[in-house]
């Protein structure tokens, strides 16, 4: 009887720790390509851009390296210093809801604002542009009070409310309009 409830719950763990051990891992990966594509930027600067625009590069550098720092962090805690083998840690919320929501939200707002920014001047156009900041805004604010709330609210009482609506689905409505709206000034501009 105790070889059966050990197997069940090392199954148990092995499918709850699977899915973040992937997720940290493909997070590097991803790491790796922006660092390549940073010193890509640093070492051929093709386009004479605005300073400002060499601030938010550095800046969004600074911030995907915290982002990356803190997932490490949670990395090591869930599997290897305090809980390795312990099923109920794999549920503790460390530092991932300041690193995953609040991050994501403040990164993603500065992403998709200098992409509004780029059809506006592309373009020409204003309400398009206006309409993916307001929601690129909506969507980072949603996902900082997400973070915040998965920081205060214990991990009991922890459930997916509004502001996580909110950040997801503002997030994929403002990347679906960035897609859409900037092929047709790029075609437009390959046409002429």
């Amino acid at each position: 009887m105790n070889s059966e409830v050990s197997s069940e719950l090392s199954q148990k763990i092995f499918s709850k720790s699977g899915p973040p051990l992937i997720g940290i891992i493909f997070n590097w990966w991803l790491y790796g390509v922006l660092l390549m594509q940073y010193f890509m930027y640093i070492r051929y600067p093709k386009y004479n851009v605005p300073k400002y625009v060499g601030g938010i590069v550095h800046l969004l550098l600074v911030l995907n390296t915290v982002q990356t720092v803190m997932t490490m962090v949670d990395a090591f805690q869930w599997f290897v210093y305090l809980n390795f083998g312990d099923y109920g840690a794999l549920f503790e919320v460390g530092t991932a809801s300041i690193n995953s929501p609040f991050m994501d939200g403040v990164i993603a707002l500065i992403v998709q604002l200098v992409y509004a920014w780029r059809i506006r001047s592309l373009s020409g156009w204003i309400v398009i542009p206006c309409l993916i900041a307001f929601v690129a805004l909506v969507g980072g604010v949603s996902g900082m009070l997400t973070g915040i709330y998965g920081q205060i609210v214990p991990q009991a009482e922890l459930r997916v409310r509004l502001p996580a609506l909110l950040w997801l689905w503002s997030n994929v409505v403002t990347d679906i309009f960035i897609a859409v709206s900037t092929s047709y000034p790029v075609r437009a501009i390959k046409a002429v």
